[in-house]
């Protein structure tokens, strides 16, 4: 039998593995240049012992949620084109008093990333104090909440620094970005490592330095932006169906969070918070249906206008956004009496 059949079938198949890579190559080029497919850079997650902590001026390293800021500590930050000054109190929170358990008022303890924090707003003006103001002289919030915080250091810091406190009621206040934050174990913006769980078999556990992806993966995330759109459109079908890591490990992370609060028999109330660009987000809410989970979704299209709530030039929530999310806050609170 004559060979140049078998040899004609692996050049066939060589010229089809060739075209295929190539097609995949001006794809890639097209997906991260063209102006109108908006240019998908590609977003590497960070793993343990990827990085060390650096050294900074304003915060310092927590070995339960990441990072905090310096203790007594006061220094200024320009944002959208605003001075505003960060104090620090002995335990390195943003407040005017430092946290106990022995507080005689009924206490609440805010969780949350920059947007609950007041990055751009004097202290006064953040959603946490004004919420306080409106409930009463009975009633004060502690705000625990970090710069930069992803979903996993919130849990952390609900069960390291909130419940401690015992207090009446834990508000988790949060934006959409720090769902994407659970998926890294180092912050490039703060400097700092965090922690980071994996889930396997449906139980999170700390990741190590064994959970390192594979060369491959590694590279296809750090310079293909075909693997963004992938890692982007499995993101996407999340918002609205039980799919992917995205969502699988955020909602197993939310579901934890809501099992340390009720077994310390503590009222939880989930606060997705307002931005420019409203979405719908239905896995969320049947979670919160399923789980029994108190929610106040701000982030949807249902809740209104957020016309000028925002930063011209920055994504934070300005004063007038701060108002809006405590008057929200403080109607749920009453109505629904979780202070009773």
């Amino acid at each position: 039998m004559s060979p140049w059949p078998r040899f004609g079938k692996t050049v066939n198949s060589l010229i089809a593995v060739t075209s295929i890579l190539f097609c995949l190559a001006l794809l890639e080029g097209a997906v991260r240049y063209a102006p109108f497919l908006g240019g998908f850079k590609p977003e590497p997650r960070t793993f343990v012992g990827d990085f060390e902590n650096r050294e900074s001026r304003n915060f310092i390293a927590d070995q339960n949620t990441g990072w905090r800021m310096r203790p007594n500590i006061e220094f200024v930050w320009k944002i959208a084109g605003e001075r505003d000054i960060y104090r620090s109190n002995d335990q390195g929170f943003r407040s005017e008093m430092n946290v106990s358990r022995f507080e005689n008022r009924k206490v609440i303890a805010l969780i949350g990333d920059s947007f609950a924090f007041g990055t751009g707003v004097e202290f006064e003006e953040t959603f946490g104090e004004l919420l306080g103001d409106s409930l009463g002289d009975d009633v004060t919030v502690y705000n625990l909440a970090m710069p930069g915080f992803g979903l996993d250091q919130m849990w952390m810091s609900v069960r390291h620094q909130a419940l401690p406190l015992e207090p009446a009621l834990i508000i988790f206040a949060f934006i959409d970005a720090d769902l994407d934050r659970s998926q890294s174990a180092y912050r490039m913006a703060e400097g700092f490592n965090k922690p980071t769980f994996e889930l396997e078999n449906g139980n999170l556990r700390p990741q190590t330095r064994r959970d390192k992806p594979s060369v491959m993966i590694r590279l296809l995330e750090a310079h293909s932006g075909l693997w963004t759109i992938l890692r982007k459109t499995i993101k996407h079908i999340g918002y609205r169906y039980s799919f992917g890591d995205w969502w699988l490990r955020n909602r197993a992370i939310i579901k934890a969070m809501n099992s340390d609060a009720k077994s310390a028999d503590t009222p939880l109330l989930l606060v997705r918070l307002p931005l420019r660009q409203r979405r719908t987000f239905p896995s969320l809410h049947r979670l919160a249906k399923t789980e029994d989970l108190n929610l106040l979704d701000l982030g949807g299209p249902e809740t209104g206008s957020f016309d000028n709530l925002h930063f011209v030039d920055d994504a934070h929530i300005n004063e007038a956004g701060h108002a809006f999310v405590a008057d929200r806050l403080t109607q749920w609170i009453k109505e629904n009496r979780l202070l009773d």
